[in-house]
């Protein structure tokens, strides 16, 4: 996902999204997140943690309707 992400974003406005506006230096895709799905995207995908987490955010998106 992310160097499709990495590419999607270069064609779609001009701009590479992991070099720092302000040092020009290459940054690290850590995450995407997005309010209703939650992580999209996270370095640690397997971790026990972050799909610990994943779970947690979906059960209180389904309790809250």
């Amino acid at each position: 996902m992310h160097l499709f992400f990495h590419r999607l974003v270069i064609e779609a406005f001009d701009k590479d999204p992991f070099k720092c506006s302000h040092c020009h230096r290459e940054m690290d895709l850590e995450e995407i997140w997005q309010a209703d799905y939650g992580f999209l995207y996270h370095y640690l995908e397997g971790m026990e943690s972050i799909k610990a987490m994943r779970r947690l955010n979906l059960d209180q998106k389904q309790r809250a309707g």
